[in-house]
Parts: C-alpha cells; sequence; structure tokens
C-alpha cells in the first residue's frame, strides 16, 4: 500500500524512506501513539547506529509534511496536530 500511495504522491520510496516507515509504524503499534519527530530522530539514529537522520533529511524524504506522510504511507493515523 505504501509505495501506491507514494506513486499516487510522485515519491519514489528509498531505503530511507522504509527504514522512517518500518520505525514509525513499530512504535506506533507498541505504544499506541505516533513518535514525536525528535523521538523519530532518536530513535532511528540509534537503532542504525550513526547519526544519519535529522529534522532536515526528514523534510528532504517528505518535503509537505514527514509525520502525516510517513504515518499514512505506514498505514497508521497521522498525529493529532496535522491537518
Amino acid at each position: 500500500m505504501a509505495v501506491h500511495l507514494a506513486v499516487k504522491d510522485g515519491v519514489e520510496l528509498t531505503d530511507e524512506h522504509w527504514q522512517v516507515l518500518h520505525f514509525v509504524r513499530e512504535y506506533f503499534l507498541r505504544f499506541k501513539i505516533v513518535p514525536m519527530p525528535k523521538v523519530l530522530i532518536k530513535g532511528l539514529n540509534s537503532k542504525i547506529g550513526r547519526e544519519q537522520f535529522t529534522i532536515k533529511s526528514l523534510y528532504a524524504l517528505y518535503p509537505d509534511s514527514p509525520m502525516r506522510h510517513s504515518c499514512r504511507y505506514a498505514g497508521i493515523p497521522h498525529p493529532a496536530g496535522c491537518a
């Protein structure tokens, strides 16, 4: 489903996109809430063992709204503050 939605939005999903999507989905399934961007970045960097992700890199992957699009592609509800 993520690939279909991304193609519809004109986004080609890379390995970095998938890392974000998997982390967001796993976090939601575990805690029943969507991670804040700060938590997402810290968790991703901890998981891969290096400082690869930043707010800037999230916006490079998902230009309009990183959290809204990553949640949509991951098949989970978007955060309450995202319209």
